[in-house]
């Protein structure tokens, strides 16, 4: 037993793009739990999260591209040196993800309990528990952030590696300034892989060590860096209604 072995249990980690959406999954199993009137099996415990960025920005699906399909700026196609190619392969994704489904659109809604594929994927797995509870219990991210080479969304230039380090020190200054209550950690994906003597080639792309030398993607440096590096989020406990 988890909790005699002095352990907290955590529910089954979801993986987005799945066989099965992983919001309903999620939902169908807190579901089952009422259903069995078990949920004193939530009791100490916490749900873990795949927060991937994809190639979304950190404030993904509420920015200007997805809300308002805005196309690319000079400023955006210079400073990403994009071909002619993909500028009008991006421009044309954003023309069109709004239309119906069987003329090519593809968009799915404007709010992270409709399109939850981003950071902020904690805040929709918060909700349907809250729901179905009336309360939260604590969320931790156990693996998940920007990756290089992400380009799941067409509207979306492929993420880079100047991209990686901008997207990971804004989601750990976000966990400093405005995590809410229940978020308790935020892991990015992948410290090392062959570095690490792990096997599986697909995951060396998005790996920050590449070898034991000191070879790394230019995140290491900028989060050793980083002068709020040093910080601590302090979190006080909410005070308890006072009745006269």
């Amino acid at each position: 037993d988890v909790h005699e072995a002095g352990g907290l249990p955590g529910l089954p980690p979801l993986a987005g793009g799945g066989t099965v959406d992983d919001m309903v999954f999620l939902g169908q199993f807190l579901d089952g739990l009422q259903a069995r009137g078990r949920e004193d099996l939530l009791i100490g415990a916490w749900i873990p999260v795949h927060n991937y960025f994809l190639n979304h920005p950190l404030d993904y699906p509420t920015d200007p591209v997805n809300v308002d399909d805005v196309l690319l700026t000079e400023a955006e196609i210079e400073a990403r040196e994009l071909t002619p190619e993909q500028v009008e392969a991006i421009n044309e994704a954003r023309r069109n993800a709004k239309l119906p489904r069987e003329e090519g659109g593809f968009w799915v809604g404007n709010t992270i309990d409709k399109d939850s594929n981003a950071f902020r994927k904690f805040d929709a797995y918060a909700e349907i528990f809250a729901d179905r509870f009336g309360y939260y219990i604590p969320i931790i991210s156990t693996e998940g952030g920007a990756t290089v080479g992400a380009q799941e969304d067409p509207r979306y230039p492929p993420v880079r590696e100047e991209d990686v380090t901008i997207l990971t020190l804004e989601a750990y200054h976000f966990m400093l300034d405005e995590a809410p209550g229940y978020f308790f950690a935020h892991t990015p994906w992948l410290l090392a892989n062959s570095a690490g003597e792990a096997g599986d080639e697909r995951f060396e792309n998005a790996a920050w060590y590449k070898d034991r030398e000191g070879t790394t993607l230019p995140v290491v440096d900028a989060l050793k860096d980083d002068p709020r590096k040093d910080e601590v989020w302090e979190w006080q406990e909410p005070r308890l209604p006072i009745e006269d």
